[in-house]
C-alpha cells in the first residue's frame, strides 16, 4: 500500500500540480469504505488488516493534509490545537486513547506534534542567532577579548 501511495502520488502530483493530495485523500476514502463494506459483509470473521488500514490511511492524511496542501503559515497552529485535542480527548463523546485502534492515529498527531515543535524551535534559535552579533557561524558564544593580546596589540 505505501509504495502505491508513493507512487500514485509521485506521478499525479508530476503531471497535475496539486492534484496528488486530492487523489491521495479519494484513495483513502476509497480504502476505507471497501474495508468497511468487508467488515459488515463478513461479521463472523476478522479480517485482521485493521492495523495496516489505519497505518496507510494516517500516513496518508498526514503527508496529503499537514504536510503538502497545509500552507506554511498555517502548519504552526497544529502544536497548541493538538495538544489541546490531547489534553481535551476524554471530555469528547467518542472514547479516543492510546489502546485499540486509536493509538495508530494517535501516534501520527504525536508526529505532527513532533515536527512542528521542532520546527518551532529551530525557527526560535535561527532568529536568536540572527539578533545576537557575537555568536558565530556554528552558534558558538565568542566574547570580546578583556584586554589586548599579543596579535591586536600594536607593538612600538
Amino acid at each position: 500500500l505505501l509504495v502505491f501511495y508513493g507512487m500514485e502520488f509521485y506521478f499525479i502530483e508530476h503531471a497535475q500540480p496539486g492534484l496528488g493530495s486530492i487523489a491521495a485523500i479519494s484513495g483513502s476514502v476509497v480504502l476505507t469504505a471497501l474495508y468497511l463494506i468487508a467488515k459488515r459483509t463478513m461479521k463472523d470473521q476478522s479480517l485482521g488488516s485493521q492495523t495496516v488500514i489505519l497505518i496507510f490511511i494516517t500516513l496518508t492524511l498526514v503527508h496529503a493534509v499537514h504536510i503538502e496542501m497545509l500552507p506554511g503559515s498555517v502548519r504552526p497552529w497544529a502544536l497548541p490545537v493538538g495538544l489541546l485535542f490531547l489534553a481535551f480527548r476524554r471530555r469528547l463523546p467518542v472514547a479516543i486513547g492510546f489502546q485499540g485502534p486509536w493509538r495508530i492515529p494517535i501516534v501520527g498527531m504525536l508526529a505532527i506534534l513532533g515536527m512542528e515543535f521542532l520546527g518551532l524551535t529551530f525557527r526560535m534559535v535561527s532568529e536568536f542567532l540572527e539578533k545576537k552579533p557575537r555568536f558565530g557561524s556554528l552558534g558558538v558564544f565568542t566574547p570580546p577579548p578583556p584586554w589586548p593580546t599579543a596579535t591586536s596589540a600594536k607593538i612600538v
